[in-house]
């Protein structure tokens, strides 16, 4: 069944996608340094595609 899932970055940890579309990206381009703990996450939501 195609479908699309809309999940946060915390349940999308250890599953995989054919295609990952991650909004608000921009929410990352902040004045501020952004935190470790947001830097991981912003990881693992990029890389949760597979090839």
């Amino acid at each position: 069944m195609d479908a699309v899932r809309i999940l946060t970055f915390h349940s999308a940890k250890g599953l995989e996608f054919s295609h990952v579309l991650v909004g608000a990206i921009n929410e990352f381009d902040n004045p501020r340094e952004p935190r470790e703990d947001e830097l991981r996450l912003l990881y693992i939501a990029m890389t949760r595609a597979t090839l």
